[in-house]
């Protein structure tokens, strides 16, 4: 697996979760309800086939960096893919 893999296989993950996430006025609490659910996905057996390739490479670390920051940035783009109304504090 390459970094670059690695980074899109988070980035999809972040992706999925942050669009089912049901926060819509605050931005921190979306991001840490996104994270949550994303760790908590590891837990799946869907999860342990990137694991198993990551954890496999002898330079396993860079790309689970590669895939946590895949992570954030997909979470942050499904916030982004939000319109503006859904965004707006009084929706809850």
């Amino acid at each position: 697996m390459t970094k670059e893999q690695a980074y899109e296989a988070g980035k999809d993950s972040g992706q999925g979760i942050g669009a089912f996430i049901e926060i819509y006025n605050d931005y921190e609490k979306y991001v840490k309800a996104a994270a949550e659910s994303e760790d908590n996905s590891r837990q799946y057996t869907h999860f342990s086939f990137i694991a198993c390739e990551i954890n496999k490479d002898p330079y396993g670390g860079a790309l689970w960096d590669a895939y946590d920051d895949g992570v954030a940035d997909g979470i942050n783009e499904a916030w982004a893919r939000r319109s503006p109304d859904m965004r707006q504090d009084d929706i809850s």
